[in-house]
């Protein structure tokens, strides 16, 4: 989870970063986001970064045995309500993204299949950013 030495080196540039259905399975998807924002900046010009997130949002980060536990950092509670689809992308742009510096240059939903603990399969909505 964000460890550091997972982390590229300063030296290292991406032109495109990609970050799919993981900030609701991290305890801490703020620390990541602003890693990868940081990462974005040190890129080439035009990089990119594409962020795939269910919403609405809920975090459960997963722990030993198949548990799951909360998050050390949370996202603000009005992304944890149920809304409108195209309400939930807006507060994620606006309360998320655009405070760490990310620009949302387009979004669409997606289609997401969650396999559920004890078995069967959750069809959830993705909004992918870029």
């Amino acid at each position: 989870d964000c460890a550091v030495e997972e982390q590229p080196t300063a030296s290292a540039r991406f032109g495109l970063l990609s970050c799919l259905n993981v900030l609701d399975r991290t305890a801490r998807p703020l620390t990541l986001l602003r890693r990868l924002s940081d990462m974005l900046a040190a890129a080439p010009p035009g990089g990119v970064l594409l962020l795939g997130v269910a919403l609405p949002f809920r975090p459960a980060v997963l722990a030993a045995a198949g548990c799951s536990v909360p998050p050390t950092e949370r996202l603000p509670p009005p992304l944890l309500r149920e809304r409108r689809f195209e309400e939930s992308v807006a507060l994620f742009a606006d309360l998320v993204l655009s405070p760490l510096g990310l620009r949302v240059s387009a979004w669409s939903r997606l289609p997401y299949l969650s396999r559920q603990i004890g078995g069967g399969v959750a069809v959830l909505d993705d909004a992918l950013f870029c």
